[in-house]
């Protein structure tokens, strides 16, 4: 009878052992990545947002993230890098950070890398670091450029025939980029010799 009783007690003892790994599990936490707003405008400051969730039962410590582009056309202007003292068990941070794309990126796919470095603590307080790269893909979608127009328009195209301008300012007007219009002139004008004379008569000779 003792020996059936020593049995069942090493059984147990051998059970309660072999879970106790499986119970470690909890003490290694997940970070889940998930970005939106990867849609992007080519020539415009554009916003994503990323969002770093601790699937753990436990928390993470001095989480630091470091996004790089891995292109020349694509830069990161703000947050690039962002730290997180701390993400607890089942809780989430976010960040938006602010990407320039170039106005000659040609639209498609591209690849972001994203660095996570984090530290957690087992129950004992040994910290242990975890590292991990992750790539991110965003889409340019769409491409603005800078509108450059030219209007132009007519100071004063009443004219009368036999005069002048009447000493008002004539020629084109232009919004930008049209320079000096000084030396404009009516094919009238031109006729005229370029100002009125009057030939006084002569006194005397008859």
């Amino acid at each position: 009878m003792r020996r059936v009783i020593l049995l069942i007690l090493l059984s147990l003892l051998v059970a309660l052992t072999a879970a106790t790994p499986g119970q470690a599990g909890n003490y290694t936490p997940l970070l889940r990545v998930r970005v939106s707003g990867i849609y992007l405008t080519a020539g415009e400051e554009n916003t994503i947002e990323i969002e770093l969730k601790n699937m753990g039962s436990y928390s993470v410590y001095e989480v630091e993230a470091i996004l790089t582009p891995t292109t020349p056309s694509i830069v990161v202007l703000d947050k690039g890098q962002m730290i997180f003292n701390e993400i607890e068990g089942e809780k989430a941070k976010r960040y938006r950070p602010v990407i320039y794309v170039d106005e000659d990126t040609p639209l498609g796919p591209y690849q972001l890398t994203l660095t996570l470095t984090y530290r957690q603590m087992y129950k004992l307080g040994i910290p242990s670091l975890h590292s991990t790269t992750l790539q991110v893909g965003v889409v340019v979608v769409n491409a603005t450029r800078p509108k450059i127009g030219l209007k132009l328009s007519l100071l004063d195209p009443r004219l009368t025939a036999g005069e002048e301008p009447g000493g008002e300012e004539w020629g084109l007007r232009g919004r930008q980029g049209c320079g000096d219009h000084r030396g404009l002139q009516h094919p009238l004008h031109r006729r005229l010799g370029g100002s009125r004379r009057h030939r006084l008569p002569e006194a005397g000779g008859g």
